[in-house]
């Protein structure tokens, strides 16, 4: 009788995980159709730009970390 209980109980807990699962898919790929229709729309607001317009993204500065048991680093220049 507790093998049927067990084989009860797991049988459910899958059926509902399921169910579930459908529910939050079905969700999921909505979002993801929303999402892409968004993207398309962005890209042609990046567009709006005449042809020749030169558009420059600045990358911030990163600061080189030397550990300090590296030892000193000496920039120099070749003089010939």
């Amino acid at each position: 009788m507790g093998i049927l209980k067990f084989l009860l109980i797991v049988f459910v807990i899958f059926y509902v995980i399921s169910l579930l699962g459908r529910y939050f898919l079905k969700r999921m790929v909505k979002n993801a159709q929303k999402q892409y229709q968004q993207g398309g729309q962005k890209d042609t607001q990046n567009k709006k730009r005449k042809e020749g317009d030169t558009f420059v993204q600045y990358k911030p500065n990163e600061k080189k970390h030397i550990p300090n048991d590296e030892g000193d680093y000496v920039d120099y220049e070749e003089i010939k």
